[in-house]
C-alpha cells in the first residue's frame, strides 16, 4: 500500500499520509476482511494515514499510535464519520 497525494485532502495533511483506504469497504476486502486490514501494516506506511473516503479522516494504522496521535487535533482533526 503506497500513499496517493492526488486524492484531495486539506492542506494541512501532508501528502505522504493521504491513503485511499475506504474503513468500510478496504481494498481486497474479496481476499478476506483481515486481509485487506493487513495492507496497512505493510512496511513504509505510517502510524497514522489520511483517507479522504467517508468526508475524511485520519485512521490510525497500529494500536501503539492511537493515543498519541488522537491528542493532535491541530494536525490531523476529526469529525464524526
Amino acid at each position: 500500500m503506497r500513499p496517493d497525494p492526488t486524492l484531495p485532502h486539506p492542506e494541512h495533511v501532508p501528502a505522504d499520509r493521504v491513503y485511499d483506504f475506504d474503513l468500510y469497504h478496504p481494498p481486497g476486502v474479496e481476499n478476506g476482511f483481515h486481509e485487506a486490514w493487513l495492507a496497512l501494516h505493510e512496511e513504509g506506511v505510517p502510524d497514522l494515514i489520511w483517507t479522504p473516503h467517508n468526508g475524511g479522516h485520519r485512521l490510525a494504522t497500529r494500536s501503539r499510535a492511537a493515543p498519541k496521535y488522537f491528542l493532535i487535533t491541530r494536525v490531523f482533526p476529526a469529525a464524526s464519520i
